[in-house]
């Protein structure tokens, strides 16, 4: 039986001392937060650029009509 194969744990926490341990965990917890944070952070983003970009479509689609409405105006003038 080998035992070169055992599956050493993700983390380590029964080689270390109790305050390395407790040190450990909060550098886990720091990543965690800060991967949150970044989480976070993309979404309102990505909310910023929905609503930027809807309100370009918005203005584009008010500009085509405008444009529509103009040469509408301008074939009916023409035709008489």
């Amino acid at each position: 039986m080998h035992n070169s194969l055992k599956a050493a744990p993700i983390l380590p926490t029964e080689a270390l001392a109790p305050s390395e341990s407790s040190r450990k965990w909060a550098s886990v917890r720091e990543v965690v937060e800060r991967v949150l944070s970044a989480e976070n952070e993309a979404k309102a983003r990505i909310e910023d650029a929905r609503k930027r970009a809807q309100a370009l479509k918005a203005e584009a689609d008010r500009m085509a009509a405008a444009a529509v409405a103009a040469a509408r105006e301008k074939a009916l003038s023409d035709s008489k």
